[in-house]
């Protein structure tokens, strides 16, 4: 018997309260459109938590925009396949919008700045994801480091690495 689309049912929580159920059929494929040009578009329609929400979407569904920080729970449950493609562009376009938000327009535009210039949008994407990786860099050696005398070392055996993070994840779960 062949898939019936219509007999998937999703439901979604926006942020503002609104729920939203849906089948498989009131969901386009993942859409291609980027913001490589736009910084601040994404930032208006990423979310409506912004004081830049402009009100609409690139995606709706039953005539709602839905902000693009939900575009995970809408495909990840309707077209998987469709938003592999997808996930990765999602995924810088939150890096870029998580920093934007921690500062002003101004300092997201001074700090991505080259000789007076905006930097494009790769290069602003590679710094972000350097930055990041230096960060879980710095918390790795904190959190799985250890003295032998005077010395303080860094874990390298996968076991021992595993058994800290696993001894870590047991006390944070408990607190």
């Amino acid at each position: 018997m062949p898939f019936d689309p219509s007999s998937l049912f999703h439901t979604l929580k926006l942020g503002d309260g609104i729920i939203l159920t849906s089948t498989m059929t009131n969901v386009s494929d993942p859409l291609v459109v980027s913001f490589c040009k736009d910084i601040l578009r994404l930032n208006e329609i990423w979310d409506n938590s912004s004081h830049d929400w402009q009100g609409h979407s690139v995606l709706s569904i039953k005539g709602r925009p839905i902000y693009i920080n939900y575009w995970p729970d809408v495909y990840h449950y309707m077209h998987n396949q469709q938003w592999q493609g997808t996930k990765h562009k999602w995924g810088c376009w939150r890096s870029i919008i998580q920093h934007y938000h921690q500062g002003t327009p101004e300092k997201f535009r001074h700090e991505f700045n080259e000789n007076g210039q905006p930097m494009c949008y790769t290069h602003i994407v590679t710094c972000l994801h350097e930055t990041c990786m230096k960060a879980d860099q710095e918390v790795f050696d904190v959190q799985c480091s250890y003295r032998k005398g005077s010395e303080m070392h860094v874990l390298s055996w996968h076991w021992a690495i595993t058994k800290r993070l696993h001894r870590l994840g047991e006390t944070s779960s408990r607190n």
